[in-house]
């Protein structure tokens, strides 16, 4: 997939992020999501619209597709501040 590797989302309200159609990329394809709002919550949901987080404020989410079927894994090890 095209899509950026790495998406960072600001301001004051909630955000839903989709992650791309896993059938399209290759396993081990990693995406970034920095949560730069305030104090709000970014939903990341899996193409089929599942939820795969919440991601709280000021914190990045890491998300790998381990399977081209449709599977993406997100686990809290990989929660990081950028300061």
């Amino acid at each position: 997939s095209s899509s950026n590797y790495l998406r960072r989302m600001t301001g004051t309200s909630n955000h839903t992020v989709l992650l791309p159609d896993a059938t399209t990329l290759t396993s081990g394809k990693v995406y970034l999501i920095r949560n730069e709002t305030t104090s709000s919550t970014i939903t990341v949901n899996s193409y089929g619209g599942t939820l795969v987080q919440s991601l709280p404020a000021g914190k990045t989410g890491r998300y790998i597709c381990i399977d081209t079927r449709n599977h993406f894994i997100s686990s809290n090890c990989y929660y990081m501040c950028f300061i």
